[in-house]
């Protein structure tokens, strides 16, 4: 998941370098040229963002789910794991 991450992020930074073709036409609107539609790439980007946050958040709370400790330990670990999610 740590791969996932890095790759997405990478990933999300060279389509922002590369939103318009030539770069400079990012500064400069009146240059030949063309450019993505940013706001449709900020939906996928957030899209795909909240569904490996809630990977991430997910996976501590299944990996400690059988942990062979009493209850309320279980219950405690399980709550300091969730506060990720806030």
């Amino acid at each position: 998941m740590a791969i996932i991450a890095f790759l997405f992020g990478t990933s999300s930074i060279l389509v922002s370098i590369f939103t318009c073709i030539p770069i400079s036409k990012n500064w400069n609107s009146h240059e030949e040229g063309h450019c993505i539609n940013v706001v449709d790439f900020y939906y996928a980007n957030g899209v795909i963002m909240v569904g490996t946050d809630i990977i991430l958040y997910l996976m501590p709370v299944i990996f400690t789910w059988n942990l062979e400790v009493r209850l309320p330990q279980r219950i405690a670990l399980l709550s300091v794991f969730s506060l990720g999610a806030v």
